[in-house]
């Protein structure tokens, strides 16, 4: 399957590549989740006891904020291939 990131722009992204970039994206997404839920319990803004209640919603609130930025903003490191017409 191969879905078009931009006809005018002639390239081509298929849905392995698209899974992995979203998989990249949710990986980085879960490690800025978890710096930062580290820094909280380190200056005392959460307790380690309501460490699942907390992450959650920064996890989802980071991969909110990565998902709405700008794909220039986003290094993905894709495989976009120029399409063959």
């Amino acid at each position: 399957m191969v879905l078009a990131v931009s006809p005018r722009a002639g390239f081509t992204l298929n849905a392995h590549t698209l899974e992995a970039a979203l998989d990249k994206i949710k990986k980085e997404a879960l490690q800025v989740a978890k710096e930062i839920t580290v820094k909280f319990i380190e200056i005392g803004r959460i307790s380690p006891s309501n460490f699942p209640e907390v992450f959650s919603s920064i996890y989802n609130e980071v991969l909110a904020t990565i998902s709405d930025a700008p794909r220039s903003a986003v290094d993905t490191d894709t495989d976009i291939q120029p399409a063959n017409d």
